[in-house]
């Protein structure tokens, strides 16, 4: 309950997005810095790395071919760098369940608080669960020996450590 009440009232960096949202976004604001664009039309970009590899940006319709934006809900590195180059601020791309308004709603509930006496009471007689026989044989956990004790491979053809006469590619040993 103590978490509930401190997470309602909890102040953040930002008056607009959470923490979370806001370190994504600062994160991935560094990275974008590097990056190339070139504008196909309006909302939509073409993102250059330079490592080599490319990225699309549809601002209007929120997607990057990273899929990040999609997923996160949040501009990635690639949807920041066409804001920047096309002068638009990337916190109008963050979806609303990153607002302040939002996350204050989620633990605005209250919790009524319960006693573990009733909770004992209730369920004094639970035990351990059944556990049937599975089917098959049974692992077994292997202890291997240490290497140490073995001795060690000796080619009889070749004389030479490591290997056999079976597995040996070197010419006959001159005796």
């Amino acid at each position: 309950m103590t978490t509930m009440h401190l997470r309602c009232h909890q102040p953040h960096y930002s008056n607009q997005i959470t923490d979370y949202a806001q370190g994504q976004i600062t994160k991935n604001y560094q990275q974008a810095r590097r990056y190339k664009v070139e504008n196909a039309r309006k909302e939509l970009a073409h993102v250059f790395i330079p490592d080599g590899s490319s990225y699309i940006v549809d601002l209007g319709e929120k997607e990057c071919s990273c899929g990040e934006f999609q997923e996160y809900l949040i501009a990635c590195r690639h949807a920041i760098a066409a804001c920047l180059w096309q002068g638009e601020d990337p916190y109008d791309y963050v979806h609303d369940w990153y607002s302040i308004a939002a996350y204050r709603a989620t633990y605005a509930h209250h919790m009524h608080p319960i006693r573990e006496e009733d909770l004992v009471e209730e369920n004094s007689d639970c035990g351990a669960p059944q556990l049937s026989k599975q089917r098959g044989r049974p692992k077994k956990s292997r202890h291997r020996r240490e290497r140490e004790g073995r001795r060690a491979i000796v080619c009889s053809h070749c004389k030479e450590k490591g290997h056999n006469r079976r597995s040996c590619r070197n010419a006959a040993a001159q005796e």
